[in-house]
């Protein structure tokens, strides 16, 4: 074995194989096959031309992959030594996809069987990864994240139910309210008719009053309160056992989107929820809630929802992934030192070389003071003092609260 690691061939194969230009080619050939997986037409016959000119190329591109592999296996060695090619995990998957690719390439196995080794050249792409150091290590720090991520995602559960059963409390059922043109259902043909108001402009029992159209606002059968209907000559509804509702009378959700995000149960509301951290549509449901429960409750709930969960949790998250961007780095630059120590150690026959401590060097506590005269001396203290600086907060706040005091068009007095 030993005269063929020290052959001249291995040490041509371990050359090529970090030339940097070979890095280059190689992701050329890997753009080019993925621009050829978007453009072939799995839908056409393999007669089709754009086909047939991806099926030539793809062929030359995987034997290139193929002698890539080789070349590599022999320059390093396959798995043995610490730093052989399948010591690599991004080596592993280059290893899998041309493995798989040369089982696909065997006349003996037939591909109706084995047509889910053809998954995986929708890998290939991925090997970008392995010949761009820069995203190689952006993808380890986000994988190296997840489990400190982990934290993060319980912390937004909690938050989110912490919404959730306030959502519940304190609006259930709030989706249901509408505009009735009558204030107690009829019974007709052994149901009950309830009309909806014409020109009722939505949800109604906070802001929206049905009076401006001539109705009544009621909810659903189970709503609390003023808004809970009645029914004639204390006669009982359908849910109590009495006649069901006629067709097109029984309480429904105005806004087909509340049937799934809805503070009815805990599950809608986690989805309500959720919604509302993607920022996607969030002021319609915090409109509906004003026009069916209360403005100020609604503009608090859904301003602190947005401010807890899209702010401060994304902020949390991107601080995580930032902190495990720095773990990574040292532990790479540790293990460089360590390369480097071990390759000087071998250089210099083990002996221990040690270094002189470097001279403690002083630096002053505080820059001195452009000019040390009187005035400038109390001009500093003046400046360090927290009255002042408090003072001069104030007068920020302030002039904020003047530009927010400004309307379009201005106010005439």
């Amino acid at each position: 074995v030993r005269p063929f690691i020290d052959s001249a061939f291995r040490k041509a194969a371990l050359a090529l194989v970090q030339w940097k230009w070979f890095d280059r080619f190689i992701l050329v050939c890997i753009v080019i096959n993925s621009v050829l997986l978007a453009v072939q037409q799995h839908r056409a016959p393999p007669s089709n031309p754009v086909n047939k000119v991806c099926s030539v190329i793809d062929a030359i591109l995987t034997w290139v992959f193929i002698m890539e592999c080789g070349l590599k296996v022999l320059a390093m060695g396959l798995i043995l030594d610490s730093k052989t090619y399948l010591r690599d995990p991004w080596n592993i998957l280059d290893f899998v996809v041309v493995i798989s690719a040369v089982v696909e390439m065997i006349p003996a196995i037939p591909l109706a069987s084995f047509g889910f080794l053809r998954l995986f050249r929708v890998l290939r792409p991925l090997r970008s990864l392995n010949a761009v150091p820069e995203m190689k290590a952006l993808v380890n720090t986000t994988i190296s994240a997840v489990p400190k991520l982990s934290n993060v995602a319980a912390l937004g559960l909690f938050i989110g139910l912490v919404f959730a059963i306030i959502g519940v409390t304190l609006m259930p059922g709030v989706f249901y309210r509408q505009c009735r043109a009558t204030p107690m259902p009829v019974l007709t043909d052994g149901c009950w008719h309830w009309d909806f108001s014409d020109g009722a402009a939505g949800l109604c029992g906070g802001e929206y009053d049905c009076g401006d159209v001539g109705g009544y606002c009621f909810g659903h059968e189970v709503e609390q309160g003023d808004l809970k209907p009645r029914f004639p000559d204390g006669m009982l509804g359908p849910l109590q056992g009495g006649p069901p509702w006629c067709e097109g009378s029984a309480p429904f959700k105005l806004n087909p989107e509340t049937d799934f995000v809805h503070f009815d149960h805990v599950f809608g509301a986690l989805l309500l929820i959720f919604q509302c951290m993607t920022m996607e549509g969030w002021t319609d449901l915090m409109y509906y809630v004003q026009d069916a429960k209360n403005l100020y409750l609604a503009w608090v709930y859904f301003l602190v929802l947005i401010v807890t969960t899209s702010f401060f949790l994304l902020n949390v998250a991107l601080a995580v992934v930032d902190e495990a961007r720095d773990d990574f780095e040292a532990a790479e630059e540790a293990k460089a030192e360590e390369a480097a120590r071990d390759d000087t150690e071998t250089e210099k026959g083990g002996a221990d070389q040690l270094r002189k401590p470097s001279a403690t060097i002083e630096w002053p506590s505080e820059k001195p003071m452009w000019l040390d005269i009187p005035l400038t001396r109390k001009a500093k203290a003046l400046a360090d003092n927290d009255i002042f600086a408090n003072f001069i907060t104030l007068i920020i706040t302030g002039n904020v609260v003047t530009m927010m005091m400004d309307t379009y068009p201005p106010i005439v007095s």
